[in-house]
């Protein structure tokens, strides 16, 4: 897709996202999004509120974030799991934490545990996650079938792109978590 037809398309869903979202979100998502279509240096981080968080919750700008954010926040790709009653959540793969957002939001007796490997995604998601207090856990990991060392694969662009791998050997520079089964 061409820049132009992302900002079409950016702009088609403003409908939808200032109903669910609000005014204010929606242009700072919008900025965001535009910002990384077109490359425009701008500031490093949004921090925006949508109406149905108890949070609210910063965004990397010049990163893949308002993109996440496009898909569980004003796509609602969780829709389906409103009717749920859950007590615990494991978000494995937690980036910076808005689908745990969402889950702690919509869920106010249920517990999310945010499993996240890449060190940046897992500072930010301790971020957006802390006015959750106890109810939310976050760990610096990645979820494995075995316990192991595993290598971190870092995406530049878009951190939620991040993969690991188990290793049998440190290799200099590369990331290392723990991997929990």
């Amino acid at each position: 897709m061409g820049k132009i037809q992302q900002i079409i398309y950016i702009l088609k869903l403003w409908p939808s996202a200032i109903g669910k979202v609000g005014l204010w979100v929606t242009l700072q998502w919008t900025f965001g999004r535009v910002q990384n279509t077109l490359h425009i240096p701008a500031p490093r981080f949004l921090n925006v509120w949508p109406r149905f968080l108890e949070h609210p919750v910063k965004l990397r700008a010049r990163t893949c974030d308002p993109a996440i954010f496009q898909e569980s926040m004003i796509e609602d790709e969780y829709f389906p799991l409103k009717c749920l009653q859950l007590a615990t959540i494991l978000d494995l793969g937690a980036n910076i934490g808005l689908s745990s957002a969402w889950f702690l939001s919509r869920f106010p007796d249920a517990a999310v545990f945010a499993v996240e490997a890449d060190a940046d995604n897992y500072a930010i998601c301790c971020e957006n996650l802390a006015g959750y207090g106890s109810r939310a856990r976050v760990l610096h990991g990645s979820a494995w079938y075995k316990r192991a060392n595993l290598t971190l694969h870092r995406h530049v662009q878009c951190p939620a792109a991040n993969s690991v791998q188990e290793t049998e050997t440190d290799v200099a520079g590369e990331m290392h978590v723990q991997g929990w089964d």
